[in-house]
């Protein structure tokens, strides 16, 4: 089974109560000979009176468990027979609602409200108005007038409520809703007490979620307010409870709404929770909610509730229980995966956060950052050689996504980053691509340093010397791309700092020596180079290694003029 991402409150409650009968109901016995031909045709009437209460209440069944469809042709049976009375053709249209037959429900209201009123056509009303405007929220297709019709869902139904509330459970529920969007909590509280108090037993689980996310709601706009501080605390009494008592009855149901609708009282009461600082009973009402349905976590609120180590703890207990409750191939943990790994990393359990980060990024691709996280995890258990393939891992997937990881923590990433440059260098022999994949990436994230392009420049170009001296030109060809790239690397380098000899001379070397073109341009840069080095030695006071790269590129950049000057293509 494949968890769903999204829970939906129902919008169809079912009654205890049937519809008001229009008749008094009299005997159902067959009538004796007796009887006078009036008698007979009054115990059909009733007769037919009983088949009509039984066909809506079984399609208000119907209804409440989500077949719609179901539910019409039992409404449809009734409305035949009763030739389309009110208290029939009503639960038509509320079937046609929950088809998608809004518009219809609409215009077929209007022509009733023609000749009826009262709380039917109120609760008809309510529930279109409701349906119409969750619908295009939830589809994200919301548009200017749902505010519009949110609030005149909430005027019919609280109408409804206060009038026949027992008779339409649904209408409290959308009532309820309404009240809940438009942040009307002291009218959605008193909704939600009401709700409480008519639904059947199968809906006092979700009567009593209700109640308890407006009194969360009212607590936390309220406990600021010294002059209100008993009444928040009134308000946190009554979520706690309201929790509580939905939790006892939705523990042990298996159908998946009642897990769905667990997961979210789990989760607020979590937040009851955490406002009173008791973090060991919020750690484990957060791992229950987000293993029933880790889609409904929001994780950045956790961390600043919990902090990292108790996030970690009740990330562990989620897991754990989605995994056993749905499998260890269901996809919908991905998020749950990647917090999981964030967390063990923070407390430094690198192995345990690899293996999160691998399992978030094989479930859900976006999560690609995964791979830069499970470089880290190598690099900290001095798996350098793997760390460099996690980056590589990342760059090829998404090059504009590794920028963005990096600059997240230049403090820590550049330098480690540094490191690992620095063991591709040093291997024998050098891994010269990977040292410049790294640089270039380094440089992505950091474009004003111009230590990074130039370092990028320089293993690219050492990285192609192998390739160039190759016979086969297909290695050739990959020399010379390898080649383009060093040089853009060095132009980069050239335009933050325009008069440093070394970049000019190694910007002109790429031209003279690898590229064979623009040896115009080559020449002023030599020039320019000799000129710029020569400058700078006799002004002094150079740092030791500045004048030893200085007094490099003072030699060769006019090593390199004359070869020029002489037609000579070879780096000596």
């Amino acid at each position: 089974m494949k968890l769903s991402p999204t829970f939906l409150v129902p919008a169809l409650l079912l009654s205890c109560a049937t519809d008001a009968v229009a008749t008094p109901r009299a005997s159902t016995n067959a009538p004796s000979a007796e009887r006078a031909p009036s008698a007979m045709v009054a115990a059909a009437a009733t007769a037919a009176q009983d088949t009509v209460d039984a066909l809506l209440l079984k399609g208000r069944e119907k209804l409440a468990a989500g077949d719609a469809a179901g539910a019409q042709v039992l409404f449809d049976q009734a409305a035949a027979q009763e030739k389309d009375s009110l208290r029939t053709r009503m639960w038509v249209l509320r079937a046609w609602m929950d088809q998608g037959r809004v518009n219809d429900a609409y215009n077929a209201i209007d022509a009733l409200a023609k000749t009826n009123q009262g709380v039917e056509i109120d609760y008809l009303y309510g529930m279109a108005f409701a349906t119409d405007a969750k619908r295009g929220i939830e589809s994200g297709q919301a548009g200017p007038m749902t505010g519009t019709k949110i609030e005149d869902a909430f005027q019919f139904l609280a109408g409804v409520a206060k009038k026949d509330a027992a008779r339409f459970p649904d209408a409290l529920a959308m009532l309820c809703w309404a009240a809940w969007e438009s942040q009307k909590l002291d009218d959605g509280r008193a909704a939600a007490e009401t709700f409480s108090r008519v639904a059947p037993p199968a809906l006092k689980s979700a009567a009593a979620y209700q109640l308890g996310r407006f009194a969360l709601a009212q607590f936390q706009r309220d406990q600021a307010d010294e002059a209100k501080k008993d009444v928040a605390e009134q308000h946190w009494n009554a979520a706690k409870a309201a929790f509580g008592l939905a939790t006892t009855e939705l523990e042990g149901k298996s159908d998946p709404a009642s897990r769905a609708l667990l997961a979210r009282v789990s989760i607020d009461l979590g937040h009851v929770h955490v406002w009173k600082k008791d973090v060991d009973a919020a750690v484990a009402a957060y791992g229950k909610g987000v293993g029933l349905d880790p889609t409904l976590a929001n994780y950045p609120q956790l961390l600043s509730s919990l902090g990292a180590e108790k996030l970690l703890a009740a990330l562990d207990v989620a897991e754990a229980d989605l995994v056993k409750l749905w499998g260890a191939e269901n996809q919908a943990d991905a998020t749950l995966l990647w917090w999981l790994g964030w967390s063990r990393l923070q407390q430094k359990q690198y192995e345990p956060a690899e293996q999160a980060f691998t399992r978030a990024v094989a479930k859900f691709e976006g999560y690609v950052n995964s791979w830069f996280y499970v470089a880290v995890c190598r690099f900290s258990r001095q798996d350098l050689g793997g760390a460099v393939e996690a980056i590589q891992k990342h760059q090829k997937l998404n090059a504009a996504d590794l920028t963005a990881t990096i600059q997240q923590n230049l403090a820590f990433n550049l330098p480690m980053l540094d490191a690992l440059v620095g063991f591709c260098a040093e291997k024998n022999p050098p891994r010269n691509l990977d040292a410049g994949l790294l640089s270039e990436a380094q440089a992505a994230a950091k474009p004003d340093d111009v230590r990074y392009w130039n370092n990028a420049g320089l293993f690219y170009r050492d990285a192609g010397e192998p390739l160039g001296r190759s016979k086969d030109e297909e290695k050739k060809k990959q020399a010379m791309a390898l080649w383009e790239k060093a040089y853009s690397c060095y132009s980069q380098a050239l335009d933050l700092a325009k008069d440093d000899p070394a970049i000019l001379n190694d910007t002109a070397v790429m031209l003279h020596y690898y590229l064979d073109r623009d040896l115009d341009k080559a020449k002023v840069m030599y020039q320019r180079s000799n000129q710029r080095a020569k400058e700078l030695l006799e002004k002094g006071g150079l740092k030791p290694e500045q004048k030893d790269l200085y007094e490099v590129a003072l030699r060769d950049s006019g090593n390199n003029l004359k070869k020029l000057e002489a037609g000579i293509k070879t780096n000596g």
